[in-house]
């Protein structure tokens, strides 16, 4: 009575094992899948997801106070917006950013070498 007990207790770790590994060969299976098959599909969607264009919507109205002066106005301003993490020679970018924005290039660097960055054009500026 012992041994079939025995027996059986094996058997129920055999098959108990055999499920684990047919789960941890499916979870590599997929992660190769994913990693070599699929890797130029994902990363052209990840690239898609994270560049994209915006559109900013339209002018509010102006704000009066009870007198007819304005208080706040719409101003249209052009912006720029860098991810730090994702620029891997800052100096290059630095340069080609101080010539397009008319900016000091040491000014562009600093905030390029900062985890957020902040940029202007025309004066106005906008803190990220």
């Amino acid at each position: 009575m012992a041994s079939r007990a025995q027996d059986r207790f094996h058997l129920r770790i055999f098959v108990l094992s055999g499920f684990f590994l047919a789960w941890i060969a499916v979870l590599i299976f997929r992660l190769i899948d994913l990693q070599v098959f699929q890797y130029g599909e994902l990363s052209t969607r990840a690239k898609r997801q994270q560049s994209r264009s915006l559109e900013i919507s339209p002018k509010r109205g102006t704000v009066y106070d009870r007198n007819g002066h304005e208080l706040a106005v719409s101003v249209s301003v052009d912006s720029i917006y860098a991810v730090t993490q994702d620029i891997p020679e800052k100096s290059n970018a630095a340069t080609k950013l101080a010539q397009a924005l008319g900016m000091n290039r040491q000014e562009i660097l600093n905030k390029l070498n900062v985890e957020r960055a902040s940029f202007g054009l025309n004066g106005k500026w906008m803190t990220l």
